[in-house]
């Protein structure tokens, strides 16, 4: 038992007064009062501020730890979802039906999706108050106001007909129609001066 406690005193950590492991993580102040030392009211009110700062911290250390663990696994995950995306596309081009697992957080890694509800989620009917219902239906009534003033005069549309026959590129197949058109008119108007001949 001595020796044990001789080993501890030699490495200056005293199981006394830290009885834990904290010390690894930065915790131990050598300014800590042995437990079976602490008489006076000062001594006391030294070693809560010793000990708050101590827990302070470990809060700190523990959080940073804690991050990068997080920041890790997310890391991880996002690697195991590309990789999942690539093996479905190269399993349809092989068209097997084989189902891929996405991996995503579960709700004991992240308990504040608890506190959020989704519409799906919700299987009544959401009421309406008689004010929510008359403002829904002004928005609807001045929407297809809006659509119908819009569908009567659009002078983009019409100029879009009228120029370009409603098409914003040209396409081969018109300009083969147009050329095909223009060697018929020619054809007939040859014809027509056979005819008159």
């Amino acid at each position: 038992m001595e020796e044990s406690e001789e080993a501890e005193g030699e490495q200056g950590i005293f199981c006394s007064t830290d009885g834990s492991l904290s010390s690894k993580f930065g915790a131990y102040n050598e300014l800590f009062y042995h437990q079976l030392d602490l008489h006076s009211k000062e001594q006391k009110m030294n070693q809560i501020v010793l000990l708050k700062d101590s827990i302070h911290v470990l809060k700190n250390t523990f959080n940073k730890e804690f991050e990068d663990t997080f920041r890790a696994k997310e890391l991880e995950m996002s690697r195991v979802n590309d990789r999942n995306t690539r093996i479905a596309k190269i399993l349809t081009d092989l068209s097997l039906n084989e189902e891929i697992r996405h991996v995503d957080w579960t709700l004991e890694e992240k308990p504040e999706g608890n506190l959020t509800v989704k519409d799906s989620e919700v299987k009544v009917e959401r009421y309406l108050s008689p004010e929510m219902k008359a403002r829904l239906e002004e928005e609807r009534r001045l929407e297809e106001e809006r659509r119908l003033a819009a569908m009567q005069d659009n002078w983009r549309e019409r100029g879009l007909d009228k120029m370009m026959g409603g098409v914003l590129e040209i396409r081969k197949e018109d300009e083969l129609k147009k050329v095909r058109e223009i060697l018929c008119s020619q054809d007939n108007l040859k014809a027509e001066k056979l005819l008159s001949l």
